[in-house]
């Protein structure tokens, strides 16, 4: 285990003198410069505490059955619509909750940097979505997208907290946005 550690700690020396690390930020080969906890407290991510979030585990088979239901007792167009609307619930959760386990099996963490905010209109409310980037532990700097269940919005330069696969930091999720779990610091 002491040579794991001595070996990230190395890695780590040397991404952040690539990196031209400053202060916390990494400033890139653009001159923009980036938060990059990722250096600093790599250890403290795979640390997080996570557990299974019951109100997403309830919505995933809710909805769906509603529509089962409807499927099965209906006739017509009622029935046809209801079964696609099954079948459609049934992939978006699905592909959902394995989006989420592959993150959370091979995560790592970082603090990424809110780089756009959008509030969209709704007939039931508003759409919030954040747009962010983040440096991984590989040094590339990588942006996300989240659906954003807060009532203000951050500001563009704030920070936000993000889970991402370590062998590929393109598939990310801001803590916030799972569906199926929730975290314990």
């Amino acid at each position: 285990m002491n040579w794991k550690r001595s070996l990230v700690s190395a890695a780590k020396a040397v991404i952040a003198r690539l990196l031209n690390k400053q202060g916390g930020t990494i400033v890139s080969q653009d001159g923009k410069s980036y938060l990059c906890d990722d250096i600093v407290l790599g250890d403290q991510w795979r640390s997080i505490k996570y557990r299974v979030r019951a109100v997403g585990w309830l919505a995933a088979c809710f909805f769906p059955a509603v529509f089962l239901s409807l499927g099965l007792s209906q006739k017509g167009n009622i029935e046809f619509a209801a079964w696609v609307f099954f079948v459609f619930l049934v992939g978006q959760f699905t592909f959902r909750l394995f989006r989420e386990r592959s993150i959370i099996r091979n995560r790592a963490g970082s603090v990424a940097t809110v780089i756009g905010a959008a509030r969209k209109p709704l007939e039931a409310g508003h759409v919030r979505s954040l747009r962010y980037r983040f440096a991984a532990a590989d040094g590339k700097i990588y942006s996300g997208k989240s659906g954003w269940t807060g009532k203000t919005l951050p500001q563009v330069g704030q920070t936000v907290p993000v889970l991402y696969k370590q062998n590929d930091p393109s598939h990310n999720l801001a803590l916030f946005d799972f569906w199926f779990y929730t975290f314990n610091f």
